[in-house]
């Protein structure tokens, strides 16, 4: 049995019988395989030490240690008393730690922040070389995994950060929210699970050892790298914007590093032998400092791996490339500018400054009638609008009368327009353009377009079919990671989905250009005013 399948069923032994807590089981036997701590805030009663218990059945002849930490609880209590033999007859300070923490392979602190100074910087020692002083030697302690736990966070300002940065995962538990497994709980009669696994699936101290051996042969990939980085940013915008120091996430350098680690313990008892992204969303568990600050880190995680996910080594920029170069090739082979005589409207200068048009047929008391140009563009088709009409000097018809008349108007056809219900003719004058119109190219020029239209949609598939085989193939197990939600994989193939739609959109683009040299009709004028594309 490989090392995953092993892991999975011992997983799934350690979770019989237990509800809601798959996650907190989890990451306590991950943490505890990469020889680092937990640490877990919830409530009295939610099963925090049930998962310290369920722990001790992973490892083989397993020794535990529990203690509910109070005020008044002594180094003896948790360390182990004083050898009176050793004191009396060699004058040596030495404890007895058989059966106490310095014994014990898994260890559970309950109420952790509540123990006084002294035990709390024995336990910093313990927690990050796993040596404990005992006397004038020092002893390397058989601890696998270490749970603390409480229903409070550690107060600021009374020297116990130091004691806090070494539990590296950090886990919310709550009490059971889904309806039906609360009521399995209640009404079951007795622990499931309490009897250990079978023998060939625990681990034994030798196997141990060569586990931490072969996590540190784990392999951590650039992109893992630029995740790390990408997450870093965002807790550095993140502090620069708060404005109680309270508030404001640190995560030193030696934390960075035992993340690392617990990414490589991941990605060996997941059978790899390198990181993956998935690994990554492990991140989540290490970077908060309050309940209050989980949803914003695991977003923070989210995003960085969203932004660096999987984009294979797809070079596309040959294919954008040649799209480039064959639109301007029909563009330039597809059009071509000739010379032509066009009827516009004659625009006419009446008075000081006024440009009209002069309305043919239509004429006041002997006097030609214009439009103004901007009366003639404000004109609808269907709406009549009450305007000014004026003679040739600028002035409105009518004004020897003492006011100007204004006139129903309407526009026609391009030169026509109506008044007061007749239609009349614009003065037009005829005049040489320049024209950019249709023309079809040769035959072997068309023949040569489909070929390398051809080749790139042969790439563009080939493309395709490598992002689809890539996910069957190399992305399988994105959903099937043992310490992380398979709810998490569609952000560790966003870049791949954004790499499919830019793949497919340059599939259109193909063809739309062949349909564009296809489709071609000769004289057909270019729309005045557009821009050729790519100029």
């Amino acid at each position: 049995m490989n090392i995953r399948d092993r892991i999975e069923a011992l997983l799934s032994h350690l979770n019989r019988g237990v509800y809601e807590r798959e996650t907190a089981i989890q990451l306590a036997l991950l943490t505890a395989i990469a020889g680092e701590s937990i640490f877990m805030l919830g409530a009295p009663g939610v099963a925090k030490s049930l998962v310290a218990r369920r722990l001790k059945l992973a490892f083989k002849d397993a020794r535990a240690f529990e203690y509910l930490m109070s005020r008044f609880s002594t180094p003896d209590e948790i360390f182990g008393p004083v050898s009176i033999s050793k004191l009396k007859n060699e004058d040596k300070y030495e404890r007895i730690v058989s059966g106490y923490l310095p014994a014990a392979d898994v260890v559970f602190l309950d109420e952790i922040w509540k123990a006084g100074p002294s035990i709390q910087n024995a336990l910093l020692t313990v927690l990050n070389e796993k040596i404990y002083r005992n006397g004038d030697r020092e002893e390397r302690v058989p601890i696998k995994g270490i749970i603390s736990a409480s229903n409070e966070l550690p107060s600021r300002g009374e020297g116990l950060e130091a004691l806090w940065d070494r539990f590296l995962v950090r886990i919310l538990v709550e009490g059971i929210q889904e309806r039906g497994h609360f009521e399995d709980m209640i009404c079951m009669v007795q622990e499931a699970g309490s009897v250990g696994p079978d023998p060939s699936l625990q681990i034994s101290a030798e196997e141990y050892a060569e586990c931490s051996t072969l996590i540190d042969m784990v392999s951590v990939g650039a992109d893992i790298l630029q995740v790390i980085h990408t997450i870093r940013y965002y807790i550095q915008q993140y502090n620069e914007k708060q404005e109680d120091p309270s508030r404001v996430l640190y995560i030193s350098d030696r934390r960075w590093r035992k993340i690392i680690r617990l990414l490589r313990a991941s990605a060996y008892l997941n059978g790899r032998d390198a990181v993956d992204l998935m690994d990554c969303f492990l991140i989540q568990y290490c970077i908060w400092d309050g309940p209050d600050q989980i949803s914003q880190t695991k977003q923070f995680v989210i995003d960085a791996i969203s932004r660096n996910g999987y984009k294979l080594d797809l070079d596309l920029e040959d294919i954008k490339e040649s799209i480039r170069e064959i639109r301007q090739e029909v563009i330039q082979e597809t059009r071509t500018k000739v010379m032509v005589l066009v009827e516009e409207l004659e625009l006419m200068q009446i008075g000081v400054g006024i440009n009209a048009y002069k309305i043919k047929g239509f004429s006041q008391w002997g006097q030609d009638s214009y439009m103004r140009e901007e009366d003639y563009n404000s004109l609808d088709i269907k709406q009549a609008t009450r305007i000014a009409l004026y003679n040739s000097r600028g002035r409105s018809l009518d004004s020897s009368y003492g006011g100007s008349r204004s006139f129903g108007c309407l526009r026609e056809d391009k030169g026509k327009i109506n008044v007061d219900g007749n239609t009349y003719e614009l003065e037009m004058e005829t005049k040489e353009r320049e024209q950019t119109v249709m023309r079809c190219p040769h035959r072997a020029i068309v023949d040569n377009w489909d070929k390398v239209c051809a080749e790139m949609q042969g790439k563009l598939k080939e493309a395709h079919e490598q992002i689809d085989n890539y996910r069957l193939r190399d992305l399988h197990h994105v959903r099937t990671n043992l310490f992380v939600s398979p709810d998490f994989a569609p952000y560790v193939e966003t870049c791949l989905d954004q790499l499919k739609k830019e793949i497919g959109g340059l599939e259109v683009e193909v063809k739309r250009i062949q349909y564009s040299y296809h489709n071609i009709k000769p004289g057909a004028v270019v729309s005045s005013g557009v821009k050729d594309e790519e100029q």
